[in-house]
């Protein structure tokens, strides 16, 4: 074919089909088009098919497993002559043609700016090792913003937010923009009905930090907790719960209501602490079920457990209990629970409600039946095995025993250890992020799929 008869041809049929008649200046854009058109008709009289002549999205169709290796990529389509930087550089020349423009740039006006590019297969191999690698910088500068509004949000609302917050939130923000490489002893424990951290992240220099709670009332009354720990490291079947309740009772429309799980023993009292008569219930109700015939008990000086003829045989139905009486002032010392165990309860129970207030979540944990369904959970969490070990420790911590169980692994690493990648509750069709692992199953779930749908083995 002749270029010349298809150009005098192309001539003749736009001069016999355009409506326009007077003459203007020539623009910029209208001397690129004749630029393409001259490679289009230098291809075709050559005899070679025009392949992807104008440069858009759909120029490279190379499987995704050959640019997952960085190094791979640079070796394989021989890009290592070019920096990042350059390859974007012709990208961004590339995509920003201008308003006018419908068809992008041509080849030949690509390589008069950039002439050490040998030929247009580059182009797509440029924008294709950019899409896998090149974008990580900004990706992290996006994520580096977004967890930061995120810390100023929960700030401004008073929210308390630890460095375990930042990670998470980083993790699940870096899922979202598909950055994928960030990477027989017993003993009571007094709960606030609202556990609160005293401590947070926050700005720098700030003259006063506030932190904010569900309920104020809340975090200055109290409930009590009593599990009961054996030698051998077991955490017996239930645990005793005594709630506040003004006047020490609870009428009958409050009992209609109560959740009542299977290792919780409820009882009440005006200042949700235990007295002589709650000693006793607990005593037959809890106690001499769990036990064997004969049972040495460590308890501490509590005025309302320290009465001799409660453990008299005639009193615990024929079962012989030895009662050991740990001094004043010294539970911190010779308490196993207080030792090490309960320190475990309130790690657990604080994770809980600092979920809650972070998340802004719609729980009040401080009423009644969430008081005992987050006793019922923690109670079953911590009755898992892989926390033997560790309750045995707290009477090693004690001086109770000879042989020391470690090493072992707490509430913490178990439950809610941190993660380098972001992770989602495993439910079907639930997308929230894990809260907790499940010390008996380790199925991870977010804190609904835990706490409001109950996850109890």
């Amino acid at each position: 074919m002749n270029a010349q008869n298809i150009v005098s041809a192309l001539s003749d049929l736009i001069a016999n089909n355009s409506p326009v008649t007077q003459q203007s200046p020539i623009t910029s854009q209208e001397r690129q088009m004749p630029e393409h058109l001259a490679d289009t008709v230098k291809l075709m009289t050559s005899g070679q098919k025009e392949e992807e002549s104008m440069l858009d999205e759909k120029e490279s169709e190379e499987m995704d497993e050959d640019w997952k290796d960085k190094e791979l990529a640079l070796e394989k389509y021989h890009l290592r002559s070019f920096s990042q930087e350059f390859m974007r550089q012709v990208i961004d020349f590339i995509d920003h043609a201008g308003p006018g423009s419908k068809h992008g740039r041509s080849w030949k006006t690509i390589h008069h700016r950039f002439r050490i590019i040998p030929d247009r297969s580059y182009i797509p191999h440029f924008r294709k090792y950019l899409e896998h690698h090149g974008t990580k910088r900004q990706k992290t500068q996006d994520l580096d913003s977004l967890v930061y509004k995120k810390l100023v949000d929960a700030r401004q609302k008073n929210l308390v937010v630890h460095d375990v917050d930042i990670q998470r939130w980083g993790l699940k923000i870096a899922k979202e923009i598909k950055l994928d490489d960030s990477h027989a002893s017993h003993g009571q424990t007094g709960v606030k009905k609202e556990l609160h951290s005293k401590r947070t992240i926050s700005s720098v220099g700030e003259k006063r930090t506030f932190a904010a709670v569900q309920s104020k009332n809340a975090t200055t009354h109290s409930y009590t907790l009593q599990p009961t720990i054996s030698l051998d490291g077991r955490l017996l079947e239930t645990i005793y719960l005594c709630l506040q309740k003004q006047g020490g009772k609870m009428g009958e429309q409050v009992k209609r209501h109560l959740f009542q799980p299977k290792n919780v023993i409820i009882t009440c009292s005006a200042s949700g602490k235990l007295t002589a008569s709650l000693v006793k219930y607990w005593r037959d109700n809890y106690f001499l079920s769990l036990v064997d015939a004969k049972c040495l008990l460590l308890s501490d000086s509590y005025p309302g457990q320290n009465r001799e003829e409660l453990y008299q045989p005639e009193n615990c139905g024929g079962k012989k209990v030895t009662r050991l009486q740990i001094p004043q002032n010294t539970t911190d010392e010779l308490q196993p629970l207080d030792c090490y165990f309960n320190r475990q309860i309130k790690s657990f129970l604080k994770a809980c409600y600092h979920r809650v207030a972070l998340y802004e979540l719609d729980i009040h944990l401080h009423e009644r039946n969430n008081i005992i369904r987050l006793g019922s959970l923690m109670h079953n969490q911590l009755s898992a095995d892989v926390f033997t070990p560790m309750k045995k420790y707290a009477w090693f911590s004690s001086g109770l025993m000879r042989e020391d169980p470690s090493p072992f692994v707490g509430v913490n690493q178990v439950c809610f250890a941190s993660s380098e990648t972001h992770i989602q509750c495993e439910e079907k069709d639930c997308d929230e992020s894990v809260f907790i692992t499940c010390a008996r199953c380790s199925k991870k779930l977010c804190f609904q799929h835990f706490f409001t749908s109950y996850h109890f083995h």
